[in-house]
């Protein structure tokens, strides 16, 4: 009777753990449902990116923008609305994406070059305004109706100084997978493409808890 039940006692056993086996170590093991994903398309805001806003305004806007796209002029206009709704809420940050590797990406040079002089959100909205008409002679223009030294400013467009500088824009663009313009991002995770209306912009930004 004692084997019998040594032997019983090790069956029960062999079962068990082979129900543990199949039941906990051959079967994946599920995610955590409150794991936290990595965001790989998070986009650092860099030392030498402009900005427009308080340093350290709780709602950050990333702005992939570039001289030559119409609905960015649009959008620009818009954003400078909302700002001034909202100045001590939000923070506008450009990130340059040249549409091309001419006209676009010269004037993206040219406004960095103004930045060397503390001049970049006036020349880029003088960009803007002459978006039409956009040149090399159109660039020195507004050079010299912002009163910017011709010199230094000649000399960095020349040799294309702030090239660099527009080229960060592009590889955070190429990190975080974006290819047109205007795209915006903010600082919840919120994606957005194209132009949008201010009422739109307000709505988002009401909905952000601050």
């Amino acid at each position: 009777m004692k084997s019998k039940g040594i032997i019983i006692l090790i069956i029960v056993l062999f079962l068990t753990g082979l129900w543990y086996l199949t039941t906990r170590l051959i079967q994946p093991k599920l995610p955590e449902i409150n794991q936290p994903v990595p965001d790989t398309t998070e986009v650092t805001v860099r030392e030498q990116d402009p900005y427009r806003g308080l340093r350290n305004a709780p709602i950050t806007l990333i702005v992939f923008s570039s001289f030559t796209c119409q609905a960015c002029a649009q959008s620009s206009e818009v954003l400078d609305q909302l700002l001034a709704l909202y100045p001590q809420k939000l923070k506008i940050v450009w990130k340059d994406l040249p549409s091309d590797l001419n006209l676009a990406q010269t004037a993206a040079i040219a406004a960095r070059c103004s930045q060397q002089q503390g001049k970049f959100w006036q020349y880029h909205d003088e960009l803007y305004k002459e978006q039409a008409n956009l040149s090399a002679e159109t660039f020195n223009q507004i050079a010299v109706g912002l009163g910017l030294n011709q010199e230094i400013f000649n000399r960095c467009l020349s040799g294309q100084q702030t090239l660099p500088l527009v080229q960060y824009g592009l590889q955070d663009a190429t990190q975080a997978g974006v290819n047109n313009v205007p795209f915006f991002m903010l600082n919840n995770g919120q994606q957005i493409e194209g132009y949008f209306s201010l009422n739109s912009w307000r709505q988002i930004i009401d909905s952000m808890v601050l």
